[in-house]
């Protein structure tokens, strides 16, 4: 019998946590020509969202383009993908008529239909001369979908995920001045920008003084709900004849604060770990953290290692309580510190190995078994529901 809750990768079908809200909030945006700007922390389960959303807008006569920005680490890539998005807004079956339209809309990159290492076909491009005409290629790119929804008389959407890679790139300013430039126009053509980097995600779309500053509706995706999660549960594990006390579920969600991913991992160790005997009691609920903290010990302790001291007091900290004042007078006498400017420079450190993040007005260790392990550490006799 195959385990029915997922985790580290896309979740789909039934595995997918009910997000009815989300989902018909952003069909109603996009079917109304919106840009919208999600962020949220990793494994919030944003792609699995959007993935979701996608699907039912291509049934809905839709045309759609999802571009993974994640590895993109030059022009040449974010060019290459959003080619390679727009080739596919199209099925297979097309593929030989919509190779004269791709070729009007984007003549600079002389798209062809050659034969794909598989045997299919497939639409390549030529990329050797984008870097002589930058701006026009990337002008006939951002045009381009605008171009094919008018002349289908359709819709259509832009997906771009992990957005917040293209402020790593030399070329930043100019290629946010060159989209913004073009979307602003486009009424038939709705953006979706995705970031897993809050803070960066915040300065490019909420800074006055950068190109993208409110191009759209902010729509921070936040942790499903402690009852949304307990149906869904309590159905897949009823599903698979494996009897759980909601009492029980309530015990796990303490325990993973209602994180998707977390959630999800922890359910489906507690699912193996149960599976024969079709019962889940309380032990097993501690005995499956126990678990999680014991496989994590090594890469836990080499985090841990290499922190200085002053970082270590402060994830400390955070393991206790996320709600503090960091900077505060009683912060720094509590726990032994210095300065403000210390835990500053540490609190700096810290988010750019991405071991805490920001959200909802404060800091928290990104993850969530980290901080359990950071708060044993601290206190060997910590309960395991803590």
């Amino acid at each position: 019998m195959k385990n029915p809750f997922y985790f580290g990768k896309e979740v789909v079908g039934e595995a997918f946590t009910d997000r009815t809200f989300e989902v018909r909030g952003l069909l109603s945006d996009i079917e109304q020509g919106l840009n919208i700007i999600i962020y949220s922390p990793r494994r919030y389960g944003k792609t699995s969202l959007i993935k979701k959303v996608l699907g039912i807008a291509r049934e809905r006569g839709i045309i759609v383009l999802y571009l993974d920005l994640y590895p993109i680490t030059n022009f040449r890539d974010f060019v290459e993908i959003y080619a390679r998005a727009l080739s596919s807004s199209e099925p297979p079956s097309k593929l030989k008529g919509f190779i004269n339209i791709l070729g009007k809309l984007i003549p600079k990159l002389m798209p062809k239909v050659t034969l794909g290492p598989k045997g299919g076909a497939e639409i390549t491009f030529d990329l050797g001369k984008i870097f002589k005409e930058k701006e026009a290629v990337l002008d006939d790119l951002l045009e381009a979908v605008h171009k094919l929804a008018t002349r289908k008389r359709k819709p259509a959407v832009v997906v771009f995920d992990e957005f917040q890679e293209i402020a790593k790139l030399d070329e930043a300013e100019k290629l946010e001045r060159q989209i913004r430039t073009h979307i602003q126009k486009q009424q038939n053509v709705a953006y979706i920008f995705l970031g897993s980097k809050r803070h960066l995600m915040q300065d490019m779309f909420k800074n006055k003084n950068r190109p993208l500053y409110n191009c759209g509706r902010h729509f921070p995706l936040e942790k499903i709900s402690s009852d949304d999660f307990c149906v869904f549960i309590n159905q897949r594990f009823a599903k698979t004849g494996i009897n759980i006390n909601p009492n029980d579920i309530r015990m796990i969600l303490k325990i993973t604060e209602c994180h998707p991913y977390y959630t999800q991992l922890f359910c489906h160790l507690l699912w193996d770990n149960c599976r024969e005997q079709k019962k889940i009691f309380p032990n097993h609920i501690t005995a499956v953290l126990s678990q999680l903290l014991r496989e994590e010990e090594h890469s836990y302790s080499i985090i841990w290692d290499d922190l200085s001291a002053v970082q270590r007091t402060l994830v400390k900290a955070l393991a206790a309580d996320e709600t503090l004042p960091l900077f505060s007078h009683a912060f720094l006498i509590k726990y032994g510190l210095n300065s403000a400017s210390a835990v500053q420079k540490a609190r700096r450190t810290l988010e750019k190995k991405e071991i805490i993040e920001r959200g909802n007005g404060h800091y928290t260790i990104s993850d969530l078994f980290l901080k359990k392990w950071i708060a044993r550490l601290a206190h060997p006799k910590t309960d395991a529901l803590e």
